[in-house]
């Protein structure tokens, strides 16, 4: 790439690091693998900033699109690498009962923030990259 394309993405791309580092951080929910994952974003995307088309969007998000990409990728690279359990773990879950179903908790509004978060955190990464982008980013649906 010559320098006159790096100026450009530089000029274009970096203004967006933060807002990328946030959706990161929270895809990942820890900061060390959120600055990995925006590493490899910016790397993956100053690779193909040659093909980039720039639209009334702007670059972000092409950016985030990368960035999500990226995540997916490396999720489904950690669910097939061999994992360990220990023995407590494999204890308990052969103790509980298919057939016995959990009681519901009551209502506690003191809690609802971080039940709310909990429940974001527990859905499909499809799912919850949308909302993430939509609440934190105000990012439409179109982007």
């Amino acid at each position: 790439m010559s320098d006159h394309g790096r100026d450009d993405f530089s000029r274009l791309a970096l203004p967006h690091v933060d807002a990328v580092f946030r959706v990161a951080r929270r895809l990942c929910q820890s900061d060390h693998e959120a600055e990995d994952l925006v590493q490899e974003t910016y790397l993956k995307a100053l690779k193909g900033f040659t093909d980039f088309e720039l639209r009334e969007f702007g670059i972000r998000p092409w950016l985030l699109r990368i960035l999500h990409n990226a995540f997916l990728n490396r999720r489904a690279r950690s669910m097939r690498a061999p994992r360990t359990v220990d023995q407590i773990a494999l204890d308990a879950v052969a103790v509980e009962s298919p057939a016995s179903a959990p009681e519901l908790p009551e209502l506690d509004f003191d809690r609802l923030d971080g039940e709310v978060r909990q429940a974001i955190d527990n859905l499909p990464d499809e799912f919850r990259i949308v909302l993430i982008l939509w609440t934190t980013q105000e990012m439409s649906y179109q982007e």
